[in-house]
């Protein structure tokens, strides 16, 4: 919920706010004082940069890429949605649709490599996906059900590979004509919970024009990820950095590990 007043605060104020903003400022009358001090502090725009330059990670991603070099592949990180679907299914709809949600989210198809010992983003071009058919059309329902479970464990447990990608993939295990389960699963690097529901959406969106044949009506995106990970970077730096530094410094000082 706190990650939702962010985002509502950034539309209607067009400003940033931390989430430890939030929790310092409990009351609306302190959450209105520190909405009004950052009205008047000049935060620059998020522009979109050249992607001819190494562009380094967010902070989160930092964190992400981190913990994979520690324990590579830790599926703990995996964002797995799944719905039931009591409909017949277009195949070719869904792999339009996980093409165009990829082409238009470029973070979807960003892999991360070491450079120097630094990570970097490296940023695949558009290309053609396609949906992971698993047809148990034939089997009995039992053995449907067996297969189904094993298949969501093993997707769950997926190990993504941040440096080869890809970091999205679907999956479609076919059960009749019209019940079919979809599987959509992301590493968190490239994704979070608030941005589910925009692919959600997205993916929908497009999958509802391949089948009604009917042109897009989403307009481009003006940045990405990317461009914002480089405005973070340099929004907090230098003092700003060093005093977010210092605070949680002083409040770990004295963290016992058991």
């Amino acid at each position: 919920e706190a990650t939702r007043l962010v985002t509502r605060v950034r539309q209607n104020f067009e400003i940033e706010l931390s989430l430890r903003a939030f929790f310092e400022a409990p009351t609306i009358h302190q959450l209105s004082t520190k909405i009004h001090q950052s009205l008047h502090t000049n935060i620059p725009d998020i522009k979109r940069v050249s992607r001819d330059q190494s562009i380094q990670l967010s902070f989160a991603q930092e964190r992400l890429w981190f913990i994979d070099q520690w324990v590579p592949g830790n599926p703990i990180y995996n964002l797995l949605m799944t719905a039931r679907i009591t409909n017949e299914i277009d195949h070719s709809a869904l792999d339009f649709a996980l093409t165009e949600i990829m082409t238009r989210h470029e973070v979807l198809r960003t892999t991360f490599v070491a450079i120097n010992g630094e990570p970097r983003q490296r940023f695949s071009p558009p290309q053609p996906q396609k949906f992971i058919h698993h047809d148990l059309t034939t089997l009995e329902a039992i053995d449907q059900q067996e297969i189904e479970e094993l298949l969501l464990r093993d997707e769950a447990l997926y190990r993504f590979d941040l440096t080869n990608g890809p970091l999205l993939r679907g999956s479609c295990i076919q059960l009749n004509e019209n019940h079919s389960v979809l599987m959509m699963n992301m590493h968190h690097i490239v994704s979070d919970g608030w941005s589910i529901g925009i692919i959600i959406h997205e993916f929908l969106h497009f999958y509802e024009a391949y089948v009604n044949q009917t042109e897009s009506t989403l307009v481009d995106l003006p940045i990405q990820y990317a461009d914002f990970a480089v405005w973070q970077k340099q929004w907090l730096s230098g003092d700003r950095l060093q005093s977010q530094t210092d605070y949680w410094r002083r409040h770990l000082a004295n963290l016992s590990i058991l």
